[in-house]
């Protein structure tokens, strides 16, 4: 992993949250496998 240089912008994680994990999540139902699509 790499790191930000100001930190973790709030936008950028409610963007990744919201468009890559949740729908995994939202199709699923299983937390497990939306946290590790998320790390992948």
């Amino acid at each position: 992993m790499t790191t930000l240089p100001y930190g973790i912008s709030t936008l950028i994680m409610f963007a990744y949250l919201l468009l890559v994990i949740g729908p995994v999540y939202w199709q699923t139902k299983d937390a497990a496998l939306a946290w590790q699509v998320g790390v992948a």
